[in-house]
């Protein structure tokens, strides 16, 4: 099935409640497909559950099945809404950026480092990936100073809380991201000051931050032209954003494979399909083909999810930076601590009414 232009996409998703006439079904199930599989039929297929009568003939079982399952091939797209509006990288993005994702792992443990990534625009718009890699702390600061020298704008998705002024208990933001991560079955836990190794005086994590000297003003962040900014992410609180199948109550993707009596093989590839898809999304193809050659993995290790989490840290910076402004939110305060999260219709309730209750601001 071949890939349909942007255009074609943003065609297709804003007209398909009206569209008439033949081939309307191929249409939207070619959306569907691309938008949530990478263009793989047999994904769709193993992830519904399908089974596959004629390997030929695919497209034709989709719309049967699609039919079977949801009444009709409209209320297929439908209940697989559109993904964010592709990027205009020539209009939105700064030239000379660089956007880092790091997922630090929280302590120094040499046998436990972190992961980190980037994409960085030149002055003529060429991107340049660079594949996640295993890092400490002194390594992933070396890492940033290092390639943000050739670029103006640099900002940092940081998977880590960065600002905790609490000495017990948890701040104010781990109580609102926990409204939705609890209810998909994850877990957040707690930032204060009293977690020796992680949030101490003399964590690893405030040295980092010191010595990278960054800026932490999120809504600044989205309008510098140049500067180094740095946000604090989490992925665990992303993902249902990023793709609902991880939105409904106790789904969240288990595909930490340290966690071996719940570790999903079929979550971890449904994780590598979102970051896939995601990347694609914004015209990031080598990311994406890095994220589709994780697929083959059979056993993955602990170090892959860090790196696939370091990916995920690095999409949220960018679409912080660059998707439309109701799409991703700021949740809390630069005085009581942070997140910065994409939300969806899925999301955005269950978050913003949780804000709202414990007075925690919501900024879109």
């Amino acid at each position: 099935m071949a890939k349909p232009t942007d255009k074609e996409l943003l065609e297709i998703a804003a007209n398909e409640s009206t569209m008439t006439g033949p081939g309307i079904d191929q249409k939207i199930i070619r959306r569907v497909i691309w938008e949530y599989y990478s263009g793989s039929l047999k994904a769709l297929f193993e992830d519904k559950g399908w089974p596959i009568v004629n390997a030929s003939k695919l497209v034709s079982q989709t719309a049967v099945f699609a039919k079977e399952t949801y009444g009709s091939v409209r209320a297929f797209g439908k209940a697989h809404p559109p993904l964010t509006n592709p990027v205009d990288w020539e209009q939105d993005t700064p030239r000379s950026a660089i956007f880092f994702g790091f997922d630090s792992a929280w302590t120094d443990n040499p046998k436990a480092p972190g992961a980190i990534c980037a994409v960085g625009f030149d002055t003529q718009g060429h991107r340049t990936f660079w594949e996640p890699q295993l890092v400490s702390f002194a390594e992933a600061l070396q890492f940033i100073e290092t390639h943000r020298k050739n670029f103006e704008y640099s900002l940092v998705a940081l998977d880590q809380p960065s600002i905790v002024p609490n000495q017990s208990g948890s701040r104010p933001v781990d109580k609102v991201a926990a409204s939705l991560v609890s209810f998909i079955g994850g877990g957040v836990q707690p930032a204060n000051r009293g977690k020796v190794g992680m949030f101490c005086d003399a964590s690893p994590v405030w040295s980092f931050l010191s010595g990278l000297g960054a800026v932490q003003d999120p809504m600044l962040s989205r309008e510098a032209s140049n500067g180094l900014f740095l946000i604090e992410v989490f992925p665990a609180l992303a993902l249902p954003s990023l793709n609902e199948r991880f939105a409904g109550r106790l789904s969240a993707p288990k595909y930490n494979p340290q966690n071996r009596k719940k570790f999903s093989e079929q979550d971890w590839q449904e994780v590598i399909r979102t970051v896939s898809t995601i990347a694609n999304k914004l015209q990031l193809s080598e990311l994406a083909e890095w994220a589709d050659g994780l697929t083959t993995k059979e056993r993955p290790r602990k170090g892959e999810q860090d790196k696939l989490d370091a990916a995920i840290c690095l999409l949220v910076g960018i679409l912080w930076r660059l998707a439309p402004s109701n799409s991703a939110a700021m949740i809390g305060s630069i005085e009581e601590g942070y997140m910065i999260s994409p939300i969806s219709e899925a999301t955005r309730p269950r978050l913003s009414d949780a804000a709202k209750k414990r007075q925690v601001a919501f900024t879109v």
